[in-house]
This record gives C-alpha cells, sequence and structure tokens, in this order.
C-alpha cells in the first residue's frame, strides 16, 4: 500500500497516485502502526496529515502518529517538529484527549516547545468552551474541520502497541484468535444445549401423551363403568345411552362412548344423537356428512358437547 503510494508518486502518475493516497486515508490508523509509515519522507506525511478526512477514530491518533514518526528518527527529523505539528488540529480533540497532550506517552519534552505548549493552550481553552456551549467566543482559535470514518469507536489513551508494530501485529492476532475462539465456544454451547433441550422435550411429550392418556381411560372407566369399556357398549341403543346419562354421577361431567344405533339403518347406519337440555330428550342426528361411528359425548351443567369422527 506504501510501496505503491510512494512510487506512483515517484514516477508522477497522478490517477495511481491518488488512488494510493485515498487507500492510505482511509487506512490510517493501520498505517500508522506499520514499519513503512516510519520510512515516508516529510512532504508525503503533510500530505496524509493534512487531509479533511482520514480514517482514525480522533485527532489524538494524529497528534500520536506525529510523535511516532518524528521519534524513529529525531535527530534528522526534529528540524521538522513545527510543520508536523502545525498539520495536528488540536482543537478538535475531546477534553480528555487535550488533556492527556501534555503528558504525552513518548518525547514528552516536545510540549514544552513555546510555540507547541501555545497551541496546546489555546485549543484547551477552545474545547472547554466548546463543552459549554460557548465556542463562539472563541472562533479565531478553532480549526478546520476534518471527518474521521470511526469517530465514536472506543479508543485507549495512550495505546503502548502504537509504537511497536510487531507487538501491535503479535496482538492484533492474539485478539483475532481470542475473538475465533469465543465465537467457536458459544456456537459449540449452543448447539449442546439445543440437542439437551430436544431430547428433554421430545421425553416430556412423550411423558405428558402417556399421562393424558391414562388420565382419560381412568376417568372414563370411573364414570361410566366396566360395562361401557366392553365390547358390548357397540350394542347399546338409545334408550341404553339414555338411561346411562339419567343415573346419578358424583362428578357434574359424564363422557358417553359408543353413540351408535345398530337398530337404525339410516344413512348407511352414520348415526349419532344429540340431547335437548329443555326437553330433557335424545333426538337422533341422521345427516353426518362423515361416518362418526367413534364419537364422544360431554355433559356438563350448562350444556353437552358432541364430539365425534
Amino acid at each position: 500500500m506504501v510501496y505503491l503510494y510512494v512510487t506512483a508518486r515517484q514516477l508522477k502518475q497522478r490517477d495511481c497516485t491518488n488512488r494510493a493516497f485515498k487507500l492510505l486515508i482511509v487506512s490510517f490508523e493501520r498505517l500508522v502502526m506499520t514499519k513503512q509509515f516510519l520510512e515516508l519522507e516529510i512532504d508525503q506525511v503533510l500530505e496524509l496529515f493534512s487531509s479533511n478526512e482520514l480514517g482514525a477514530r480522533s485527532e489524538v491518533i494524529v497528534f500520536l502518529a506525529a510523535l511516532k514518526w518524528i521519534n524513529h528518527e529525531f535527530i534528522e527529523r526534529e528540524e521538522h517538529i513545527m510543520s508536523i505539528f502545525d498539520k495536528v488540529r488540536f482543537p478538535l480533540m475531546g477534553k480528555e484527549e487535550i488533556l492527556a497532550c501534555y503528558h504525552p506517552p513518548i518525547l514528552p519534552g516536545i510540549v514544552k516547545i513555546p510555540k507547541i505548549k501555545r497551541k496546546l493552550m489555546n485549543a484547551t481553552c477552545y474545547v472547554l468552551a466548546k463543552s459549554l456551549g460557548q465556542e463562539n467566543l472563541f472562533v479565531e482559535l478553532s480549526s478546520e474541520k476534518r471527518t474521521f470514518l470511526f469517530e465514536g469507536e472506543p479508543i485507549v489513551l495512550w495505546d503502548i502497541y502504537m509504537y511497536e508494530p510487531d507487538k501491535f501485529e503479535l496482538n492484533r492476532r492474539t485478539q483475532a484468535a481470542i475473538k475465533i475462539q469465543s465465537a467457536f465456544r458459544g456456537y459449540i454451547t449452543r448447539k449442546n444445549f439445543r440437542e439437551r433441550f430436544a431430547v428433554a422435550t421430545y421425553a416430556a411429550t412423550v411423558i405428558q401423551s402417556k399421562f393424558r392418556g391414562y388420565s382419560v381411560r381412568k376417568n372414563i372407566g370411573s364414570l361410566i363403568g366396566s360395562s361401557v369399556k366392553s365390547d358390548s357398549a357397540s350394542n347399546k341403543t338409545k334408550d341404553d345411552v339414555s338411561e346411562c346419562i339419567r343415573t346419578p354421577m358424583e362428578t357434574s361431567k359424564m363422557y358417553v362412548m359408543g353413540a351408535y344405533n345398530r337398530e337404525l339403518k339410516k344413512k348407511g347406519q352414520n348415526v349419532i344423537f344429540k340431547f335437548d337440555v329443555k326437553d330433557k330428550s335424545w333426538i337422533t342426528v341422521t345427516k353426518c356428512p362423515v361416518p362418526r361411528h367413534d364419537a364422544r359425548m360431554v355433559a356438563t351443567e350448562d350444556a353437552i358437547y358432541v364430539v365425534g369422527k
């Protein structure tokens, strides 16, 4: 990336230079972590720092990049300190960031240079006034706006890995490995949980189904007696069924099985009965769309329900 930009610039290939420069801008934070950034010439660094759009989280990244570049070859680059820091837009920082600049992690003597110290003081005044909504009183201390592509993302003051590319690369790989391992463990945990939950759900369904069947059979046996459960129940007539209904029961519900009359020949013997609560009588239902030899009747205090198939 840096090699492409430097080569295109040397060959005066404007289109290639512009495309490579845009790539450097978008990847600004990654760029300053590399050894190639330290090898850039002063005019190339000034061009980067002059951009109104940077792939960074804050202006403090530009400040750190300036310190890092100067510190790499301090004796040779000491003369460029002011030209470099003129490109750092201190008023764009937050309160914590501008105050942290008074105690940089490297080259602490730079902030004691009168011109740089004055720039920091003016920027501090503007930033504090801006936090109170009074920045219009210090317009002359403001600076040109810059767009940060990663603004709002968390930032560490000061990130020591920024000054050691090898450690930065190692830390980046370690963080990536941690994320991958965490995601894999989460996947395995969710998979095991789903499998165990599915087994437990199936077991619960089987148990509940067996229990419901047992409860229904037990209730039917206790309500209508063993005679209804036997095969002779299919020979019951309408009067026999009515007699079962009129038999006193201890509960408010009554189940009648085998609502089927062998003596009636209508509609191919597809006959069921319904009970008229008002007249206290059974009525034959002859118009059945489908055979209903297997019917269930439930009598309550208010109504009688017939379900058949």
